[in-house]
């Protein structure tokens, strides 16, 4: 432009220069008197002074101009564009160029300005140095920042899509979490500490700040979370409050703003320069004011807490300026020289607030078709699908409630199978939502009935408008939505439900919305038919594979699972280190139970002691039927093998509450053997075998407990598996043999009486005892045959002794509980008298205090129909059972034999002592013999005979002794007697 303008002025004085030379020319070719000469020189006279002129006229409007240009400021233009001339014309276009620059300018600064900020605001979440961490409404993290992969050895794509619990340490506690949740589901931040655990396994500390975000109506969408790596910080606190030096360097130059209160009034004692930058007060302003001039809030007057050491979030404070910011607030209490002083740290949380809503509008675009895709490929179970589809259309914009709803065929209403709505949306307000499949109820004529019968997507955009829905528009306005929309669900090419999305923005679902929502629809209609065929294969296989691997009459897991899962647990256990345990329980006395009320009774108590079991133990545990009453728990994951005890315990516990079955209450014990992985043994049918010999253990250790497997146990197992098989031998071969001890009255020291003892006599092993072999051959079932022996070889020795001219003896036999239980004990007990001639009276047969616990009728009956023809019955053992004198009454005894036990260290024993005394009263005051066993010293006969007792037997008198040794030692003990 100036260039144009100067070449102007150049061309017209140019052209005056040039006529001014014409004219001067022309004045000198005339001659000075020509007439024409002077007429030229007025003409170039005039000429002169119309160049003066025109110079004058043009060169001041271009100088103007020229100046405007170069300044660069139109208002040098403002004179000359008020005129109404070429050259005004001119300025006021120059002027509004001007103008238009400086508008073009200043919007290219703007716009630069706003690109800048946002990638300020990227590079201030991507390089922060705070953990930033972003989920959506269920817990699924959407965006993490890098401060998070080297904070917790995470990376991104392990963590997207995972659950923050994967940080988890068990160190923080579950109310922490719930106060949390409660917090922020309630669209409040909260503020915390955790204890987390970092993907190596080492434990760190993280201060969060995590706070709902919130899209344009204010639905919370997602939450972030801000969080700080605190774990350096915990570690030095304490030398921090130690060194005052140090604390006053860190609150000269620390970050976040700290003011030093009075406690007494709340008088600013000191401040650091972070907190006067925060404020905007000079140092000696701030220490001019008090704590309640700084705040924002009216909770107790704006006044810090002075007794309580607290943590506060978003606290309002107030800058010198009146600006209002949340803060977060540190309140500690300390005594500085006799003052109480109050330490207050305030961290402005304005910028991580902006932060949040920025990530919230940048996150928004996400759209919701990926993650249905997803959701449809992911899920295999219908009713997550549902719920995660209703979430996932939830989460639009404006979309406050969603249903999925089948109609059930029998009434023609919609059952609601998922639904999903905004937080101001009560249960109460959801539950008035009824719709139906008939038109002719009101219900059917909204979108989700009228959608059914059509079997088309069915809109209505204005709820108030529309007639039809006069019924809906009181539960509209209670929901606060003003559209609504619905898709039917097909099923094989049958309509069977709707999806139903209700918005409160009026015309909210536009064509393209509802296309996306009806595609939405056809995707859950093509996986209802999926879920349909493969549940249908799914269950076929699923029967078949049960009745494989399960028990018929229980449904637990039989042998063949059983041995799967152990081999599993094996595996496991031996990757993690860890035990394993077997528990083989065996049901006592069930047989008894069979036997008197039937195996249909029999099979209802296996079915409710397999649904108590199964009550009782871990899910990952496996409980399986071995067969009969044997049942065997496997226990995985066991971090010492006492925990096995502890659920042995706890099975027994449960078991030891009756069964009401048919109206009769039945009682069951069990005992229970454990062998332990990798301690017993580290094979599945070893640990099985050894768990059924600790069984056997329990059992013989008196039932309804339990015990653990040794390599002791092994060995005895081993040694009983060979007994087993050596006792048949022995019965055929006639191994067996008797031996008795004498039973002498105290009063007159004559025998009156012997106790049959049976052993074995083995080829190589020599004299066997009982008690090694009498447990075998109850387990083997060879205890009746050796009874049914020892009682005919007993009864025929006390004929050979009347015969032989003794005095009548009394031969005491002992009848155990196997015995008790044959069917044919009384046909055997009457017949081995008759075999010998014995008289009934001159037979005792002696039983356990365990055996009067069983107290059925049927025993007492068999003891009174025995006791009327004469037969005699002692409890042996007395004093180490219950020792209840209502099964005494309850059952024809005549004699109580007093355990050895108690007699061994009387009278030194004062327990003892006081235990034999009180049976020989107790036995005298219900007119029964009282017998003492294991009499071995003169004191302890003298303290029985002091006492009252009637019988002993022992080694005091005589060992067992063979039956031609005893038959010698009665005739001389008769003669000295005599």
């Amino acid at each position: 432009m100036k260039a144009l303008i100067s070449s102007i002025r150049f061309r017209i004085l140019g052209m005056l220069i040039l006529a001014i030379a014409l004219f001067t020319v022309g004045v000198l070719a005339l001659k000075p008197t020509e007439p024409g000469r002077f007429f030229l020189y007025g003409g170039l006279l005039l000429l002169i002074g119309l160049a003066a002129a025109l110079l004058h006229g043009v060169n001041r409007p271009l100088d103007r101009l020229v100046r405007g240009l170069r300044a660069g400021d139109p208002a040098l233009l403002a004179p000359l564009a008020s005129q109404n001339t070429e050259f005004g014309q001119l300025a006021r276009l120059v002027r509004d160029f001007f103008q238009q620059q400086r508008q073009l300018a200043a919007e290219i600064q703007e716009r630069r300005q706003a690109e800048r900020t946002l990638r300020i605001f990227s590079r201030a979440i991507e390089q922060s140095a705070n953990t930033v961490v972003i989920t959506d409404r269920a817990g699924a993290i959407e965006y993490v920042n890098p401060k998070f992969v080297e904070i917790t050895g995470y990376s991104r794509a392990e963590a997207i899509g995972a659950n923050p619990r994967l940080l988890k340490s068990g160190k923080t506690t579950p109310e922490q979490y719930a106060r949390l949740w409660q917090t922020i589901a309630s669209g409040a931040e909260w503020r915390g500490e955790f204890h987390n655990r970092r993907k190596d396994g080492a434990l760190y500390w993280e201060l969060a700040s995590i706070a709902p975000v919130r899209d344009e109506t204010g639905v919370i969408t997602h939450f972030v979370a801000v969080k700080e790596d605190i774990t350096r910080r915990k570690k030095v606190e304490a030398a921090l409050r130690a060194s005052e030096l140090k604390y006053r360097n860190v609150f000269a130059t620390v970050g976040d703003a700290i003011l030093m209160l009075d406690n007494r009034d709340g008088r600013i004692l000191d401040a650091n320069p972070a907190a006067c930058r925060l404020y905007g007060y000079s140092r000696d302003e701030l220490l001019a004011l008090r704590d309640r001039d700084l705040a924002a809030g009216n909770g107790a007057n704006g006044e810090m807490p002075r007794t309580v050491s607290k943590r506060f979030t978003d606290y309002p404070q107030r800058r010198k300026d009146g600006a209002i910011f949340p803060a977060d607030l540190w309140v500690r209490h300390f005594t500085y020289k006799g003052y109480k002083i109050t330490v207050a740290a305030i961290r402005d949380m304005t910028p991580l607030k902006q932060a949040e809503q920025k990530i919230v509008r940048l996150s928004h675009c996400y759209a919701a078709l990926g993650r249905t895709s997803a959701a449809i490929m992911r899920c295999s179970d219908p009713q997550e699908l549902f719920w995660q589809i209703c979430r996932i259309v939830v989460d639009l914009d404006q979309i406050r409630v969603v249903m999925i709803e089948f109609v059930d065929p029998a009434t023609g209403m919609f059952q609601r199978a998922a639904h999903a709505s905004v937080v101001s949306i009560s249960s109460r307000s959801l539950a008035n939502i009824h719709a139906s499949s008939g038109p002719g109820l009101p219900e059917g004529w909204g979108p989700t009935g009228i959608a059914f019968r059509q079997g088309a997507p069915a809109v209505c955009n204005n709820f108030l408008d529309d007639p039809s829905l006069q019924d809906w528009r009181s539960l509209t306005k209670e929901l606060a939505v003003q559209a609504g929309a619905a898709f039917p669900l097909r099923r094989n090419n049958q309509v069977v439900g709707c999806l139903s999305a209700y918005a409160a923005e009026r015309d909210f679902f536009n064509v393209d919305l509802t296309d996306l929502l009806t595609q939405l629809a056809g995707e859950v209609s093509f996986a209802l038919d999926l879920f349909e065929r493969e549940n249908q294969r799914k269950s076929a296989e699923e029967r078949i594979h049960h009745l494989a691997t399960h028990d018929a009459l229980t449904g637990l897991p039989n042998r063949t699972l059983l041995l799967d899962r152990l081999a599993q647990a094996l595996h496991a256990a031996q990757r993690k280190q860890n035990c394993v345990g077997v528990l083989f329980l065996d049901l006592d006395h069930f047989k008894t139970i069979n036997d008197s009320q039937g195996h249909g009774m029999g099979d209802q108590l296996l079915q409710a002691i397999s649904q108590r079991l199964r009550g009782v133990i871990r899910q990952e545990d496996t409980l399986a039927r071995q067969g009969g009453d044997e049942f065997i728990l496997v226990l995985t994951d066991l971090p010492e093998p006492a925990k096995a005890g502890w659920v042995a315990e706890h099975l027994l516990q449960a078991l030891r509450a009756p069964f009401t079955l048919n109206q009769q209450v039945l009682h069951v014990g069990a005992s229970i053997g454990i062998s332990i992985y990798p301690l017993d043994a580290t094979d599945p049918p070893t640990l099985i075998r050894f768990a059924d010999s600790a069984m056997y253990q329990a059992k013989a250790d008196g039932r309804a407990g339990y015990a653990f497997f040794t390599a002791e146990l092994n060995a005895r197992v081993s040694e009983l598996f060979t007994l087993s098989n050596e006792l048949r031998e022995a019965l055929d071969q006639g191994e067996f043999v008797l031996h008795y001890q004498p039973q002498i009255e105290l009063a007159t020291g004559r025998p009156v009486g012997v106790e049959a003892l049976i052993r074995w006599q083995h080829p190589r092993r020599g004299l066997i005892p009982p008690g090694r072999f009498i447990s075998v051959a109850e387990e083997t079932g060879l205890i009746g045959p050796i009874g049914e022996w020892t009682l005919r070889t007993a009864c025929a020795q006390g004929r050979l002794w009347r015969d032989a001219g003794l005095p009548p003896l009394s031969v005491s036999v002992n009848l155990s509980a196997r015995q008790w239980l044959q069917p044919h004990l009384e046909n055997q007990v009457i017949d081995a008298l008759e075999s010998a001639g014995l008289e009934p009276r001159w037979l005792e047969l002696e039983i356990t205090e365990n055996l009067l616990m069983r107290d059925t009728d049927k025993m007492i009956e068999t003891m009174r129909r025995l006791r009327a023809g004469g037969v005699r019955f002692a409890v042996d053992d007395f004093g180490v059972g219950y020792s209840s004198l209502r099964y005494l009454k309850r059952f024809p005894v005549s004699r109580i034999k007093i355990d050895q036990s108690f007699v061994r260290d009387i009278p030194g024993d004062p327990d003892d002592a006081a235990i034999a005394t009180a049976i020989i009263q107790m036995g005298k005051s219900l007119r029964l013999t009282v017998v003492a066993e294991g009499v071995e010293a003169p004191e302890q006969l003298r303290f029985l005979g002091e006492q009252g007792c009637d019988m002993a037997q022992g080694y005091h008198f005589s060992k067992p002794l063979p039956a031609e040794e005893c038959t010698e030692y009665l005739a001389r003990l008769w003669r000295e007697r005599s």
